[in-house]
């Protein structure tokens, strides 16, 4: 039995992967309203396989990381479960990455990112596309 805290054990043994691959899904898919569980585990896995790690990661196991930073906003399709990628979700999402420190790599266009633009307004950085959106892939008014 592990005798690691869930939150612990998401770092240690998926590093960081799976919040990691949540905030890149959610800038490269700004539109989708959902993300599956299997779809999740499939970027992670590709991850750990690009960094030489040989083990792998479950949909089951994305479920437990995400429960374990608070994400239970789900649904269970014949497929699997999703996370239902609200507000909320996008906002808590982007808190995470910013007490993580987390950084996505530089492939990722977080230049209409409600959330990011105004995370560098804060800080006093504005990324060079100021055109903004709503977090949820149309643009603001």
């Amino acid at each position: 039995m592990n005798s690691k805290p869930l939150v612990e054990t998401a770092f240690t043994e998926l590093p960081d992967g799976t919040l990691l691959d949540t905030i890149e899904y959610i800038h490269q898919y700004p539109a989708d309203s959902t993300c599956g569980y299997i779809d999740l585990a499939h970027l992670v896995n590709l991850r750990l396989m690009c960094d030489g790690e040989s083990s792998t990661t479950s949909p089951h196991q994305v479920g437990r990381v995400l429960t374990s930073f608070g994400f239970i906003d789900r649904k269970r399709t014949n497929t699997g479960y999703i996370l239902v990628l609200s507000r909320d979700t996008r906002e808590r999402i982007h808190k995470l990455m910013r007490r993580y420190a987390i950084e996505p790599d530089n492939s990722v266009n977080r230049d209409t990112c409600y959330f990011c633009i105004g995370w560098h307004k804060q800080i006093g950085l504005v990324p060079q596309n100021t055109s903004q959106s709503d977090g949820m892939g149309r643009q603001a008014k």
